[in-house]
């Protein structure tokens, strides 16, 4: 439960859906965001979103670290290239993984 911004919610809405979660919000705008929103065809700054208001079909998410975390390594120097891991999910497939790629320097 917070406040955060628009974009991150529809993220982390993304990444929940593809693993079968639910979550719910209401948009907290200040007068600038509110125009912005009626330009976008939202009219009702009450209303509550669910989950499959905020994306809909099927849904990918990909998230790679930058610094070590709970899914994910961050950034790490092997000498001649970098290795990132990311953390991928498709909602269609039910498929989550992990995939570690080497970087030329």
């Amino acid at each position: 439960m917070g406040i955060g911004g628009g974009p991150e919610g529809v993220l982390a809405a993304a990444a929940l859906s593809c693993l079968g979660g639910q979550m719910q919000t209401r948009l907290i705008l200040d007068e600038n965001e509110k125009q912005r929103a009626i330009k976008m065809g939202i009219l009702d700054f009450k209303k509550k979103y669910n989950i499959n208001e905020m994306v809909r079909g099927d849904v990918m998410f990909s998230a790679s670290g930058v610094s070590n975390g709970d899914l994910v390594n961050g950034i790490k120097d092997c000498g001649k290239n970098f290795e990132a891991s990311t953390f991928a999910l498709h909602k269609e497939s039910k498929r989550n993984f992990k995939i570690k790629n080497l970087h030329k320097k």
